[in-house]
């Protein structure tokens, strides 16, 4: 099992309006949050469908950014799991 994240960065149609959205994935979960945003919606895999809402401290404006909050947020989960 992998704790390594990609980065993927996708355009939607949000209104009228193109938002940039970024999704770090691993084997396990996905992060996924729109551009300049500080929600970012969780999904772990064993629980398809139930989507968590969580705050990051600032607004996610780049890849790096939404990496390191997958990262930290991951490894607090699986400290806490053990």
């Amino acid at each position: 099992m992998s704790s390594k994240f990609t980065v993927e960065q996708s355009m939607r149609e949000h209104t009228t309006a193109e938002r940039v959205i970024w999704c770090a994935a691993n084997d396990q979960c996905d992060y996924v949050v729109m551009k300049d945003d500080e929600e970012v919606h969780f999904t772990h895999f064993s629980e398809p469908g139930r989507l968590k809402l969580l705050q990051a401290s600032a607004p996610i404006s780049t890849a790096d950014e939404l990496l390191a909050f997958a990262e930290q947020d991951f490894a607090h989960r699986v400290q806490q799991s053990h």
